[in-house]
């Protein structure tokens, strides 16, 4: 990636952008698309002319969170970080787990990692993990594996 600081005080006659869009869920990722489109060519500043090429389009993604094994991931979450576990939303559009769940419906997702923490930067260029970060997930991936075999024991034994 070009440096800002190392960049020239010149005028380019054409610039190219890739840019990615979340949908939440509710949406139709093919009208939002069409809105961001619209938007672009709509304000447009100094008479620049906006081309775009859609790549793609891919439809929202609810999990559940109430499910045993979401108890099971967040108990572990938990002793491994020592505190209690906070949740928030976050949209996305992840398309391969669109197709997981309509395989499994009754299936729960967990999607975690060391890259979770603001501090990591993820996706930006200088994205980073801090190694204590590393070690909790790992102690939490291990919990998490326990209380799911212990659950899954409990549920044979009744």
């Amino acid at each position: 990636m070009t440096s800002v600081a190392g960049s020239s005080n010149v005028l380019v006659p054409a610039v190219r952008a890739k840019l990615s869009m979340w949908v939440v869920p509710g949406a139709d990722p093919d009208k939002e698309l069409e809105a961001l489109v619209h938007h672009l060519r709509t304000h447009a500043p100094w008479g620049a002319q906006v081309e775009v090429r859609r790549i793609k389009v891919a439809p929202p993604f609810t999990c559940r969170t109430d499910g045993p094994a979401y108890t099971a991931a967040r108990q572990a979450l938990q002793t491994a970080y020592g505190r209690p576990v906070g949740e928030a939303g976050s949209g996305a559009s992840i398309p391969l787990l669109r197709t997981l769940q309509g395989a499994a419906p009754d299936a729960e997702f967990i999607l975690w990692g060391p890259e979770d923490v603001a501090q990591a930067r993820i996706h930006a260029s200088d994205e980073s993990v801090d190694p204590a970060e590393i070690e909790k997930m790992i102690i939490a991936q291990a919990l998490l594996i326990e209380n799911l075999a212990a659950g899954a024991h409990q549920r044979i034994r009744s």
